[in-house]
């Protein structure tokens, strides 16, 4: 009979070792840091954008945002994409929402600020870190954004509004996420800069 080998002992602190670095590695994957998940999502928002804003599937996903602490979503048939925005160039003699200019990819972009015509008082972090590219066949101007919530499909249960207060405002989901027209947004005169004499330096194809 062939001798039995002994057994060598466990070392319980190299397992441990091992253990708790597998529970980071996963931990990490499941909950990544903020950075990482608004980088995933961005790259996410761009994908569908580019993908196919004419297909019905496409048109009843929406991007969600949040601004001060209050969630919005948009359809992604208005997003052109999602962009953590750099140095933006103040305009002068604009109004309040008018955050100014941001070169995206050498087309000098106008960049707003929705939290004045949608009547949220608190002042935004400055400067803006993300920015939502909008258009609905090519970029027209940015809005910045706080952060990027999530990415999921129309709300069934976003009853219509009888009385708005907004145009903007379709409509409010059951758990207060404010559903924004996107197409009510991107025609909006307060956003043609073009109209205004001190800011023309802007070319745009939206209908007058």
């Amino acid at each position: 009979m062939a001798a039995q080998k002994s057994r060598e002992p466990i070392d319980w602190a190299v397992i441990r070792e091992r253990l708790a670095a597998a529970t980071q590695a996963t931990g990490s994957v499941l909950n990544p840091p903020p950075e990482k998940r608004q980088k995933k999502l961005e790259a996410r928002a761009i994908a569908l954008a580019v993908s196919g804003s004419n297909d019905e599937a496409t048109r009843a996903v929406t991007i969600a945002f949040e601004l001060s602490g209050n969630r919005y979503e948009i359809e992604i048939r208005y997003v052109r994409g999602v962009v953590s925005v750099g140095q933006v160039t103040p305009l002068p003699r604009t109004p309040d929402y008018v955050v100014g200019v941001y070169d995206l990819h050498g087309q000098l972009l106008p960049v707003f600020d929705l939290r004045i015509p949608l009547g949220i008082t608190e002042k935004p972090p400055l400067p803006p870190r993300w920015a939502i590219v909008c258009g609905e066949a090519q970029p027209e101007f940015l809005i910045t954004i706080d952060a990027i919530s999530s990415i999921s499909n129309l709300p069934a249960d976003c009853p219509a509004l009888l009385e708005k207060d907004n145009a903007w405002v379709r409509g409010v989901a059951a758990d207060g996420r404010t559903i924004l027209d996107g197409g009510a947004i991107l025609n909006d005169r307060r956003f043609f800069l073009e109209d205004r004499p001190s800011t023309q330096i802007f070319h745009s194809d939206r209908a007058s």
